[in-house]
């Protein structure tokens, strides 16, 4: 917590009252590097990528599909794959992240999703099938 989530604080009693709601998360500052490695990130981004994105993620739809797998997203639709799993999407989550592939459950459905992006390569979608199938999800 900052100084600028604070209430009212009281340095001799130790005490410290955070501001309601949201505002109590609110920073202080932004480090003047974090500033910089920002504007870097946003500065050099490579031609072409939304179209590398929109290609890997319909090369990703595919192998899902090749795979046998109930995908809800329609073919160029999205970089945003939506699928079904074999039992709890919860569990399934946590299996694909304790082999190293990250996606998201969809709260209140029966869904994964993934996101792909121009920064992925065809290495990561391979893996991510091949770790749906190595934890039987």
């Amino acid at each position: 917590m900052s100084h600028a989530s604070a209430e009212s604080y009281d340095i001799a009693a130790g005490r410290w009252e955070p501001k309601p709601g949201a505002a109590r998360f609110d920073p202080g500052f932004a480090p003047a590097s974090a500033l910089a490695g920002l504007e870097a990130a946003l500065s050099h981004l490579p031609d072409g990528r939304h179209d590398r994105a929109r290609r890997l993620a319909e090369r990703f739809r595919e192998g899902l599909v090749a795979a046998g797998r109930d995908v809800v997203t329609a073919a160029g639709q999205a970089t945003l794959v939506s699928f079904r799993v074999r039992g709890e999407p919860a569990a399934a989550t946590a299996a694909l992240h304790a082999r190293g592939v990250v996606v998201r459950d969809l709260p209140g459905s029966d869904l994964l999703r993934a996101s792909v992006g121009w920064w992925n390569d065809e290495s990561d979608l391979e893996e991510l099938v091949a770790a749906l199938e190595a934890a039987r999800v």
